[in-house]
């Protein structure tokens, strides 16, 4: 396998590992940004990771409305104890009531474009294409390797039995 293939699978890999440790091992959620509303803060496309149960005004938070997750900043709180969020693109504050039940935590990193990879792996045949793509390029790697001839220096010696030796010694 060419070393800049191995180093681009493995950093892949491990990529994938850290961002599914943080999620699980850390109480974070990944959830990803699918509109305009963020502007440049969070363009669509945009992985965001959440910290569960933790947020404060002025944070970019996601959270629960009407069985979406949304993302948007935290403004304040009405004297009814409801939340005031808003979009960093929009004019106006958005139109729903939302309660403190309905915040999952205020985000606290994020990565342009990968979010595009997770909403496809979600699809079945995402998923499916992804996979069916990285045993492609194995097994287009291997029958290479069995085609190409061994040129190296340090190919394997030829096996000199006893047998061999004997006999030509005679």
């Amino acid at each position: 396998m060419p070393k800049w293939l191995s180093i681009t699978v493995s950093a892949l890999v491990f990529a994938a590992m850290v961002v599914v440790s943080l999620s699980l091992l850390m109480s974070h959620h990944l959830y990803v940004v699918r509109t305009g509303s963020m502007g440049n803060t969070y363009p669509p496309k945009t992985l965001v990771v959440v910290k569960v149960g933790e947020y404060h005004v002025g944070q970019v938070i996601s959270f629960r409305e009407h069985g979406d997750i949304t993302t948007h900043r935290l403004l304040g709180f009405n004297a009814d104890g409801t939340l005031i969020t808003k979009g960093d693109a929009n004019d106006t504050p958005d139109p729903w009531t939302l309660h403190r039940s309905d915040i999952i935590g205020g985000v606290t990193g994020s990565v342009r474009g990968l979010g595009y990879w997770f909403i496809y792996a979600k699809n079945p045949y995402g998923l499916g294409s992804m996979v069916c793509l990285v045993l492609a390029i194995w097994l287009s790697i291997k029958l290479y390797r069995e085609m190409t001839p061994e040129t190296d220096a340090e190919s394997d010696p030829p096996d000199n039995s006893l047998e061999d030796l004997i006999l030509s010694s005679s």
